[in-house]
């Protein structure tokens, strides 16, 4: 039982600051947060309502949002109002994955939860149920078999399985890999990053591109034609479909279905930033890093 009469909320250190001082200085200069001894992360609280509300604190946070920067919305929010009575809990409350147990210790000291579990948190856009690839999914998941009927953890774990396969350069190559011929959706940055990794792989089949931009109808790039997404569809029925569209993927795919392509035979590529290759665990860092690499050059 953790007492927080007289504080407002209670919550853990925010480590992503702590361990990153340029950022929290410039956030001392630009957002008028003068200490983060006490800065918290506020995927997990436990809130003092009575006191919250017996001293107007809902007025006072709607004011400072509409009167202050706040880059990380409620967090800065809740930190700025509630300085001075915040009550930092254990760290195993709020165990930000990416952090180890040691860093934790170190900055936060001995947990004095010893055996009473965790509450991790997959903060920013690495969550484990969206691919099982991220560090310490692990857990997530044995979690979730426990608690979830078989027919819903099973669909859940295809649909992480798929988008780790359309993360990485290489699930694509695999798959094009002995065939004749391949149409990539989209004339763009991605689409060009793609024909460039599949031609590093050594794959050899034709490559089209197609998209819906006039503009760019017969263009030529290192001996790809670009046409038209009817025309490609008509001639080029039974290649290898990549959809390197990001923004109306989805929209894209109905296209395609719509011109006889069915989704069975779309490659999706979700184009990632280093944020997503520097969240991967151990077992698939290396080959996440070698890819990053290959982004980079």
């Amino acid at each position: 039982r953790v007492d927080i009469s007289d504080s407002y909320v209670g919550g853990v250190v925010d480590m992503g600051l702590i361990l990153q001082p340029n950022l929290a200085f410039r956030y001392m200069n630009n957002c008028n947060i003068k200490d983060f001894s006490d800065y918290i992360n506020t995927g997990v609280l436990l809130m003092n309502l009575d006191l919250m509300r017996k001293d107007q604190l809902i007025e006072k946070f709607l004011f400072d949002m509409v009167h202050e920067d706040n880059p990380w919305l409620d967090q800065d929010v809740i930190n700025r109002i509630c300085h001075g009575r915040i009550h930092l809990l254990d760290w195993t409350f709020n165990h930000i994955v990416g952090f180890t147990d040691e860093e934790y210790r170190w900055q936060c000291g001995e947990s004095g939860r010893t055996g009473q579990g965790e509450i991790y948190h997959w903060a920013g856009l690495n969550k484990p149920w969206y691919n099982y690839a991220f560090r310490q999914a692990e857990i997530w998941w044995e979690r979730a078999k426990e608690a979830l009927e078989p027919w819903v953890y099973q669909e859940l774990y295809d649909v992480a399985d798929r988008c780790m396969r359309q993360a990485f350069f290489s699930r694509i190559a695999e798959q094009c890999r002995g065939r004749d011929e391949i149409v990539i959706a989209g004339f763009s940055d991605h689409g060009i990053r793609v024909m460039r990794y599949l031609r590093q792989c050594g794959v050899t089949g034709k490559i089209i591109f197609c998209d819906n931009d006039k503009l760019k109808e017969k263009m030529h790039l290192m001996g790809c034609l670009v046409l038209s997404v009817e025309k490609a569809a008509d001639t080029y029925r039974d290649a290898v479909w990549i959809n390197a569209i990001q923004n109306e993927r989805d929209k894209i795919n109905k296209q395609l279905g719509n011109l006889g392509i069915p989704l069975s035979q779309i490659v999706e590529y979700h184009a990632v930033n280093s944020e997503y290759y520097l969240g991967l665990s151990r077992k698939y860092m290396r080959k996440g890093m070698e890819e990053r690499v290959y982004l980079q050059g």
